[in-house]
């Protein structure tokens, strides 16, 4: 494992796809690189300011390619030994579902998994971080949906939050950097908690560095990150002929802590880091001879509060926030002539702020969500006959506050038989005033098709 720093490089981009006389797509698509200005100062903390450029990138990954972890006990890690004159790192981590735990969010307890039609290791999903082999970090595993997923009309023409952009999660690791620059080897490790074939996982170290010295001193002075230990509780109930009803859920609150200091040319530098991650996943089922109903509310939180302290620092403490729950009502009714109607809802909220503790006067904030709903009908062999009853609407909302006028950005599309029916924009956005986030329920009820919309 090697370095990245500010030279030329060669580099590709890939995108794996199966074509064969079952799957036909061939992708088609052109890239481009944007290079933007970003501030440079001596010892800049990296997570206060998103324009600051690390002194250099360290990948886990080797090629040009991610790493495919098929179970909880595989990670992806390198082993690099860091400058001596650290001052900030983050770790920045890309970890996707695929194959059996493309939909994770709807798997169950491996007791439950055949009488429940279901995917196992229970609907929770954790990414975690290690150094040195002791875990040091939690990181939130996003529940993207792809636009084949669940019902590829739901994503037409609007795809789901972040399924074109697929945004990293950083996690901080400063509090650790008296440890790290000893000019000695050391191991950083991801994996993922529940992992059941398989997840796609990239991550880089970015690191900052004061040129004004060579080696910093300093000490880790704690290192609090209990063990994960979810919590999982069921009232399923079965009858005859295979009935099944009621509920399983599974949840997580879990709490960190990381502290440590540096001896910077300005004195001491403490970085306090402490992280709060919630997640919970809530499934209800109706399970009989004609009826497969299942309705999932997901939801996954994390604030980090960082405090920053000491030489030069001013005391600065800066607060983030990430939320995405997820609302997933899947009914499947069988009529009585024998064809299936199935009927999906599916609401995603993505809500991020990143401010300091005190009233925002700088900071950002987005919020982008999305609901989609339709219903397919099937014949009792299973074939295609069309669906309808597509409907949507996406509302993307940003807001930043600096030294000058805050900007807002904010547009609503809505969908009406997948097309666009109307655009609408506004210039007020209140996104830094407080958290955004919260699962919501909506249950529409579809009979059938009638006569079906053309696919």
């Amino acid at each position: 494992m090697t370095e990245w720093r500010a030279a030329p490089h060669s580099g590709a981009a890939s995108i794996f796809n199966i074509v064969n006389s079952t799957y036909t797509g061939v992708i088609h698509g052109s890239g481009y690189l944007y290079f933007y200005p970003g501030a440079r100062s001596r010892g800049r903390q990296g997570d206060d300011d998103a324009a600051s450029v690390p002194s250099a990138v360290y990948p886990l990954n080797s090629g040009n390619q991610p790493s495919y972890l098929d179970s909880a006990a595989q990670s992806l890690a390198g082993t690099f030994v860091f400058p001596t004159n650290m001052t900030h790192m983050d770790l920045v981590i890309t970890a996707q579902s695929q194959i059996d735990d493309e939909f994770w969010y709807t798997c169950v307890p491996n007791e439950y998994t055949i009488e429940l039609e279901s995917c196992g290791n229970t609907g929770y999903r954790q990414v975690m971080v290690q150094v040195d082999g002791r875990t040091v970090a939690y990181s939130p595993v996003s529940p993207w949906i792809y636009t084949g997923g669940i019902d590829p009309f739901l994503w037409q023409p609007t795809p789901g939050v972040q399924t074109l952009n697929f945004i990293p999660y950083r996690v901080n690791l400063t509090p650790l950097l008296a440890e790290l620059d000893n000019g000695q080897p050391h191991t950083i490790a991801v994996s993922v908690y529940n992992d059941d074939n398989y997840f796609s996982v990239a991550a880089n170290l970015l690191v900052y560095q004061d040129p004004r010295v060579s080696a910093l001193g300093g000490a880790v002075t704690e290192v609090d990150v209990p063990a994960l230990a979810p919590s999982i509780t069921s009232d399923l109930a079965g009858g005859a002929s295979g009935e099944v009803s009621g509920s399983v859920a599974v949840s997580s609150d879990v709490r960190t802590r990381l502290v440590g200091y540096l001896d910077l040319p300005g004195g001491p530098r403490w970085t306090a880091v402490a992280q709060d991650l919630h997640f919970s996943n809530s499934q209800n089922f109706t399970i009989n001879n004609t009826v497969y109903d299942q309705q999932i509310a997901l939801a996954s939180t994390v604030r980090t509060v960082t405090r920053v302290s000491g030489g030069g620092a001013d005391g600065r403490t800066r607060v983030r926030s990430w939320s995405f729950p997820l609302t997933l009502n899947d009914d499947q009714v069988q009529q009585a002539n024998g064809d299936f109607v199935l009927t999906r809802t599916v609401l995603q909220h993505e809500a991020a702020r990143s401010a300091p503790a005190w009233p925002a006067a700088s900071g950002w904030a987005l919020s982008d969500r999305v609901q989609s709903e339709d219903t397919l009908e099937f014949d009792p062999s299973f074939t295609f006959l069309g669906h309808c009853g597509m409907s949507g609407s996406q509302q993307y909302q940003f807001e930043s506050r600096g030294r000058g006028e805050p900007r807002c950005g904010s547009r609503t599309i809505t969908n009406t038989v997948n097309a666009v029916s109307a655009v609408s924009d506004a210039r007020h956005c209140d996104l830094l005033r407080g958290d955004d986030g919260g699962a919501e329920r909506s249950r529409p009820h579809h009979p059938g098709c009638g006569a079906p919309d053309a696919p």
